[in-house]
């Protein structure tokens, strides 16, 4: 079963980017740096006659995906390429991928907890990187498109929590990921 998580992962990866415009260098620019709490992300024109129009459905994938990103070790290259699909899940399909985002909070718990387990790899942090920009873009994306979601505030206070303490750490590109999403998780309503 493990045979077929990467290339599938892999091929999911490919139809978001081709719902993205499949622009050149977007592969590149965005695995290393998600961007997507900055204010030029992901700014190019998408040719809709090179689209897939039905990407959106795919935004009832992302709490796999989620779940796959929180993978250990043994599944690094998962985790790498499955949130990857998340950052570009959230570009391709805001609205869907942020309901399926925020209702998946319990999933992001265990992803973000990773980076006080010791040491973690280049490829672990860059996981964390990217799912802490998700988060930020969603909380974002939740108030800019007046989305009305139940979401627990227990959930959302650990993640504060756990994102608190990244922000305080002396991980260089987390901590300042870390503030901006800090701002973001307080502006979001719970109950």
């Amino acid at each position: 079963m493990e045979d077929f998580l990467e290339p599938t992962l892999s091929l999911c990866r490919a139809f978001l980017l081709r719902s993205l415009g499949n622009k050149k260098g977007l592969s590149s620019n965005y695995s290393k740096e998600p961007t997507l709490l900055s204010e030029s992300s992901f700014t190019f024109e998408v040719d809709p006659q090179e689209c897939i129009r039905d990407i959106a459905d795919f935004g009832s994938n992302i709490g796999l995906f989620l779940h796959l990103a929180g993978l250990d070790d043994t599944s690094i290259a998962a985790a790498d390429i499955a949130s990857e699909c998340v950052v570009l899940l959230l570009k391709a399909a805001s609205r869907e991928a942020t309901t399926g985002f925020l209702t998946n909070l319990p999933k992001i718990t265990p992803i973000l907890d990773s980076w006080g387990r010791g040491k973690s790899t280049e490829m672990q942090l860059l996981v964390l990187k990217r799912i802490l920009h998700c988060l930020g873009y969603a909380c974002k994306q939740y108030l800019s498109q007046a989305m009305i979601l139940s979401i627990s505030g227990h959930d959302v206070n650990k993640i504060n929590a756990i994102v608190s303490d990244i922000r305080n750490s002396d991980l260089a590109g987390l901590s300042s990921v870390a503030s901006l999403v800090v701002v973001e998780l307080q502006r979001l309503p719970h109950r």
